[in-house]
């Protein structure tokens, strides 16, 4: 039997000379070169550099407001529109709606739902429990 070190050094030889005896242009029998580690680390920090400037950018609808936190602490209010933030975390934002008017109604209830702003109750309706609030 040869020595575990014997087989690596040949492993690792033949490795050397894949490209010399395939014309020297580092391509294999079918003209694949292979993935090198560079190209995987060109990929990932390209891949990297897209997801970070893609992170960056986020917009607040005119109903709502965002609350900028840059590590948990408050940074600042953003208005409306298109805004620029720091990525991967850096800067979180959270958006709230500042503009909704939720109600609720007692002792009466709304004649026509497409009129908000009017309220008047039902005819023959009454709602007496609710109105001693």
């Amino acid at each position: 039997m040869s020595q575990p070190k014997d087989v690596i050094e040949d492993f690792l030889a033949r490795r050397r000379n894949r490209g010399r005896r395939s014309g020297g242009s580092g391509a294999g029998p079918d003209g694949f070169r292979g993935i090198s580690g560079r190209n995987v680390a060109v990929g990932a920090v390209a891949l990297l550099v897209l997801v970070g400037v893609l992170s960056c950018f986020y917009t607040v609808q005119p109903e709502e407001r965002a609350v900028i936190k840059r590590f948990g602490k408050v940074y600042g209010i953003a208005e409306p529109g298109l805004h620029f933030k720091l990525p991967f975390g850096i800067d979180l934002v959270q958006h709230v709606a500042t503009e909704r008017v939720l109600k609720q109604e007692f002792g009466f209830r709304t004649a026509d739902e497409r009129e908000p702003g009017r309220s008047t109750q039902y005819a023959g309706s009454d709602f007496p429990d609710e109105s001693l609030m």
